[in-house]
């Protein structure tokens, strides 16, 4: 009897024993690939494990029909390996990646797999660093898959297109992401330019099904604008295509779309809804104008991109729209040129700023007439005309006016102004002799005639105006840079000979304390 345990018991440790030593533990070298074939008719199972210098592979499952059931690009294993099931007949290959320093730790069951090397690694791996691009085709008649892996910080653009060359989709993706590649179709990625340079993006794919190369062409044609700089994109192709437009949360901008016979379809004014990205449609033949606003910071670009197959991209001499400021009080008209289609004059007013219009017909009827309005649109009808005051209950914050490029702006005239005039002793004086360069910036220094404290105060709070025309300057840095100057960063010149005149909605302290009217207003010359 005890002959019988003993031989039991040695029969038990002797087939525990051989479950352990059936497990085996392997190496993937750098630059090498594996394949491990599932000789059972169960499932089984293969981990790769992690070591301490995050080696990368890329690996991918396959059924035992050959066809594609898991797949991973250029990515490390977790601290407790990545485990992978391959269905029976199936088989799991991996490559590890030539950067890596270390080999790949894969532990199978050897009574399960049959492992051997691979003389070719069975993926397409490319590297992009910042502006360079590649192309992947699907090769076959079903959907394809490529991986894309990145750092938190970079970013890629992308298109796809259909076998017949038409437009699926188009964007930008980060982090890891994938995209999907249609029957016999194509994808484009470029690593944007913003991306820091040391490091790059890796875009992966299965080498049987996608066929994957380096490219000169961009997948999205890019045009940066800062605060008042324009651009237009034009559509060739012969459908409805979209423009994406990206920028910061605070950013707003004009646009203005129109068709192939430059009839306009839609405009909006001081727009703000970057809270990721805009799309918009143009049709064929159409195009769209953007223009960054002038409040938007001018450290700080905002991008506009689109297919560069079907897009055109420019940068436009004109703005979006044609925007004018009315203070409390000021008025002036808009005309629409066109003969045979209503057009609208956009306003900017918020809550706290009221207009009074009248639109009239081109035969001079009024046909609209309204007092104290918060209006978004004013339709003007062809060959008529709009008058808006700005409300003399205003703050010091200007009505923002808008037009496309059918309306024609016109400002009541000024009074009579004295082409000689006397000189003024309490006009503060711009000396031309004051002017710095300072990053394509013209700087300006505007004396005072008595001493105000050096607290800086923004852009915003500030607005100066030629005096007998009204034109606003669109200042980009504006501040009291000591007791007795008030320095202004701006890229158009002011003239000599002319008066301005220098608008300041903030309380500003004296050198008593005393407090300045927070609406203040005052006049400089330039000599």
């Amino acid at each position: 009897m005890r002959r019988i345990v003993l031989v039991f018991l040695i029969g038990i440790c002797l087939s525990m024993a051989s479950c352990i030593f059936a497990q085996e533990s392997g190496g993937v070298l750098p630059g090498s690939s594996m394949q491990y074939e599932n000789t059972t008719s169960g499932m089984g199972s293969i981990t790769v494990n992690w070591n301490t210098d995050y080696s990368k592979f890329s690996a991918a499952v396959y059924n035992g029909e050959g066809e594609v059931v898991d797949f991973e690009g250029c990515v490390s294993s977790g601290f407790s390996g990545t485990i992978f099931n391959v269905p029976s007949g199936g088989r799991f290959e991996i490559t590890s990646l030539d950067s890596n320093e270390k080999e790949i730790g894969v532990e199978y069951d050897e009574t399960v797999f049959s492992g051997s090397a691979l003389e070719e690694s069975p993926f397409t791996m490319i590297e992009l660093y910042p502006e360079k691009s590649c192309r992947f085709e699907n090769m076959t008649d079903e959907n394809q898959t490529i991986k894309l892996q990145m750092g938190y910080y970079e970013y890629v653009d992308y298109v796809i297109y259909k076998n017949d060359g038409s437009l699926v989709e188009q964007g930008y993706r980060k982090n890891e992401s994938v995209i999907y590649i249609p029957p016999q179709g194509d994808a484009v990625i470029t690593a944007t330019a913003k991306n820091n340079y040391t490091k790059s993006v890796h875009i992966t794919g299965i080498r049987t099904l996608t066929r994957g190369e380096y490219c000169d062409d961009n997948a999205l044609a890019v045009t940066s604008i800062y605060p008042d700089e324009s651009c237009a994109y034009k559509n060739n192709s012969d459908d409805m295509l979209q423009v994406i437009v990206s920028g910061d949360y605070y950013d707003s901008f004009d646009y203005v779309i129109y068709d192939e016979n430059d009839s306009l379809l839609k405009q909006a004014i001081d727009y703000n809804g970057l809270y990721t990205q805009c799309i918009y449609s143009v049709p064929s033949g159409g195009k769209i104008v953007l223009s960054a606003s002038s409040d938007n910071d001018y450290k700080r670009q905002m991008r506009v991109a689109a297919s560069s197959k079907f897009f055109s991209a420019e940068g436009s001499e004109y703005p979006a729209l044609k925007k004018e400021s009315l203070y409390a009080g000021q008025s002036c008209e808009f005309a629409n040129s066109d003969d045979e289609n209503q057009h609208y004059i956009l306003t900017s007013c918020g809550y706290s700023k009221k207009i009074n219009y009248k639109v009239y017909e081109s035969n001079g009827n009024v046909v609209k007439e309204e007092d104290g309005a918060y209006r978004d649109s004013i339709p003007v009808p062809p060959l008529g005309k709009v008058e808006i005051k700005a409300s003399t209950s205003n703050s010091m914050e200007s009505v923002v006016l808008a037009g496309g490029a059918y309306m024609v702006f016109g400002k009541e005239p000024e009074p009579e102004q004295n082409p000689n005039p006397e000189p003024d002793d309490d006009l503060w004086t711009l000396w031309s002799e004051d002017v710095q360069t300072v990053d394509s910036l013209k700087q300006w220094n505007i004396r005072l005639n008595s001493e105000i404290g050096g607290e800086m105060f923004e852009s915003s709070m500030v607005t100066i105006t030629e005096k007998v025309s009204g034109v606003e300057f669109e200042t980009q840095n504006v501040f009291l840079s000591d007791g007795m100057t008030i320095r202004v960063d701006h890229k158009e010149p002011f003239e000599s000979g002319k008066e301005y005149i220098i608008r300041i909605k903030k309380e500003l302290p004296s050198k008593d304390g005393a407090m300045l009217d927070g609406n203040i207003k005052m006049e400089f010359r330039v000599e």
